[in-house]
């Protein structure tokens, strides 16, 4: 008896040992599942993250070339356009104008760099803006640009003025063509102007059409004291003349003389203004003038008496 309940107490401590044994590996072996299910759903929703984030940075201009505001760019120039990532068109609305009118243009792109090139060589002395419209360009994933403009000039047709010419360019005590107003009233009066002819024309139109004749002997006014009182002699409304027009670059003149009006013979002063090489008159005392052309006096009877760059009376 006592040797058979040993054997039972042995095959049953056997039986629980075992019992456990098969249990903790039952439990072993669902952990080990979870963990494995909860690493893979860990990694498929990394995988998710990543596949549904989104690039949503706009493309930049980052450089141009020419660069902004440039001064004297060639006029074969081809113009390069780099941003921040590469590119492609998107509605490709893309502008070039010179003051304002369109200019014909091919337009590439490689990569980062947007390559405008004109049809036709630029204009000298151009003031040109590229617009780049808004949704033109986008990157890869279709982000647009926002509108970018940039601006440039081009070289100058003007020959520079020789020695000879300087001194019809500077200021004198009567012609104060440095003063900030009058610099400011040359600029606003030529505005848009691309050529000499043109920006001397506008100048002189604008005396003429906005000082009205005063007479008096010899200057009492000067160009600055002229233009704020609107009205003026021959004298000076010559010194503004000729001070707006060393004002906006321009050579100018004085000269005097004694004239045949339709009345009788009186002493006179005039402009001259030099453009493309040639003296042209400027008598803004009379409606009647224009710009080269004297119909107030008889030119071909005058007798000159000096031509001056600074009026000496």
């Amino acid at each position: 008896m006592a040797f058979a309940l040993i054997l039972n107490v042995h095959t049953t401590t056997a039986a629980t040992t075992n019992g456990t044994s098969s249990v903790n590996s039952s439990v072993s072996s669902d952990v080990t599942n979870q963990v494995s299910a909860a690493s893979s759903t860990s990694t498929t929703s990394k995988s998710k993250l990543v596949s549904t984030s989104k690039d949503v940075t706009k493309p930049k201009v980052v450089k141009t070339d020419p660069t902004k505001n440039a001064v004297k760019v060639d006029t074969k120039k081809t113009i390069k356009i780099y941003f921040s990532e590469a590119v492609k068109f998107g509605n490709g609305w893309i502008e070039l104008k010179n003051n304002k009118k369109s200019v014909s243009i091919k337009t590439t792109i490689n990569g980062k760099i947007l390559t405008i090139d004109p049809r036709a060589y630029l204009s000298k002395d151009g003031n040109y803006n590229i617009y780049i419209h808004s949704g033109s360009i986008t990157d890869m994933s279709g982000n647009k640009l926002s509108l970018y403009k940039t601006s440039f000039r081009t070289v100058s047709s003007k020959k520079p003025v020789s020695a000879a010419m300087q001194k019809y360019l500077v200021p004198t005590s009567h012609c104060q063509s440095n003063n900030p107003k009058i610099k400011a009233l040359a600029a606003q009066i030529t505005k848009g102007s691309t050529t000499d002819y043109a920006k001397a024309s506008k100048i002189f139109n604008w005396v003429r059409d906005h000082v009205s004749y005063s007479f008096y002997y010899d200057t009492k006014k000067g160009a600055l004291g002229t233009l704020n009182s609107r009205s003026a002699n021959c004298a000076d409304t010559a010194h503004l003349v000729v001070a707006l027009e060393r004002a906006a670059g321009i050579p100018a003149r004085y000269n005097h003389g004694t004239c045949r009006f339709s009345s009788s013979w009186y002493g006179h002063v005039w402009a001259q203004v030099y453009v493309n090489g040639k003296w042209y008159y400027a008598d803004g005392t009379s409606y009647r003038n224009s710009f080269g052309v004297v119909k107030n006096w008889n030119t071909k009877t005058f007798t000159l008496h000096g031509t001056y760059a600074s009026l000496p009376f």
